[in-house]
């Protein structure tokens, strides 16, 4: 038994020129003109790849071809190996340029034909609202992939910028000693009295932080889950 060669096992080659086309080729199968027992394989997956995309089952195109199911089912596997891609760094911006063509040729069809003049006002209404929803789903693709900023990217961003933009908090404890040092030398109550006023906010977020880690790391009695008598 000889091995298979690659091409009638994963390749979807198309017939040479004198080779009638795949469409001609079906119709001889529906006229039982040919069958799919005498095609070579690259034809015989054509066809199947050609009746998969209209809807056919495979228990349908086996019916079509003349051939068995289990066959038909192989050559949609041979089919999609033949179409498997691999992972590559310039599919992504490939496919997010033709999404935005695709986009683009849609909203340009649909205004060409809301300016047909016999195209009624509201079918000229529902272009333009459709038109506003192909680039809306198209904003939404982009960020999910990453080519447009979404709103909790930007805040997110922002905090970002503002917390790194905050100096380290020794040297902020350091700063109010400081300042503390100077009000009471220059006798400014005002700065005295707010400086105590932040002191008292510190001590107070430092002392509720304390008490919660605390009270998360104390075990759970067994009392506090025993049912009440």
């Amino acid at each position: 038994m000889t091995t298979p060669t690659p091409a009638e096992n994963h390749e979807i080659q198309k017939p040479d020129g004198d080779e009638p086309t795949t469409l001609a080729t079906i119709r001889g199968l529906r006229e039982r003109t040919i069958t799919g027992k005498g095609l070579p394989a690259n034809v015989r997956r054509l066809c199947v790849a050609h009746l998969t995309a209209e809807g056919y089952s495979a228990a349908e195109i086996a019916e079509i071809m003349t051939l068995s199911e289990r066959t038909i089912i192989r050559d949609r596997k041979a089919i999609q190996e033949a179409y498997a891609i691999e992972p590559d760094p310039k599919l992504v911006p490939q496919f997010v340029g033709r999404l935005v063509m695709e986009a683009d040729l849609v909203i340009n069809r649909m205004r060409r034909a809301a300016r047909d003049k016999g195209a009624e006002p509201g079918t000229r209404i529902d272009a333009e609202h459709r038109c506003y929803q192909v680039i809306s789903d198209v904003l939404q693709r982009l960020q999910s992939l990453g080519y447009m900023p979404t709103a909790a990217q930007r805040v997110e961003a922002s905090l970002k910028h503002q917390i790194d933009d905050l100096p380290p908090l020794d040297g902020l404890f350091l700063e109010m000693s400081r300042l503390r040092v100077v009000a009471q030398e220059s006798q400014n109550g005002e700065m005295v009295q707010k400086l105590g006023e932040l002191e008292r906010i510190t001590a107070h977020a430092n002392l509720a932080s304390t008490v919660a880690q605390l009270t998360a790391a104390q075990p759970a009695k067994e009392d506090d889950h025993a049912p009440a008598a």
